[in-house]
């Protein structure tokens, strides 16, 4: 994560611009995945009225949903993977072949390799947070 160390350093963004044209549901998935936590629960509050504590459980369910949907399923033989060179591609954004790699190693689909590397990126990318 150095990358994103070094543009937010030098003053750039380095997460891409939120669109306008979300729905409640993805701008809240949007701040859980590109900002913070805190971000998702203040919008949570000002579209529906609700105080700190009930949006900090909404905002705790929408996270875990997401996190069961990446989830690596427990059926995929992973043993073949080494998850050092995966995270190297990942880093080095070189997401495209660190899918493929996935793909070869596991047998999975597109989706479920897209789903599994975007969800290893991400949990990269909170871990240098």
């Amino acid at each position: 994560m150095r990358i994103f160390e070094s543009l937010k350093k030098w003053g750039q963004n380095p997460y891409p611009e939120k669109p306008s044209s979300l729905s409640f549901h993805e701008e809240i998935v949007w701040y859980l995945t590109y900002k913070d936590k805190i971000f998702a629960i203040k919008a949570y509050r000002q579209h529906t009225g609700v105080g700190l504590k009930e949006a900090k459980h909404a905002v705790d369910a929408i996270e875990r949903e997401l996190k069961g949907s990446y989830r690596i399923s427990d059926q995929i033989n992973t043993d073949q993977i080494n998850t050092e060179e995966l995270q190297t591609m990942i880093l080095a954004g070189q997401k495209i072949l660190a899918i493929k790699y996935y793909r070869e190693k596991t047998g999975v689909g597109l989706k479920e390799a897209k789903d599994a590397v975007d969800w290893l990126e991400q949990s990269l990318r909170n871990k240098s947070e």
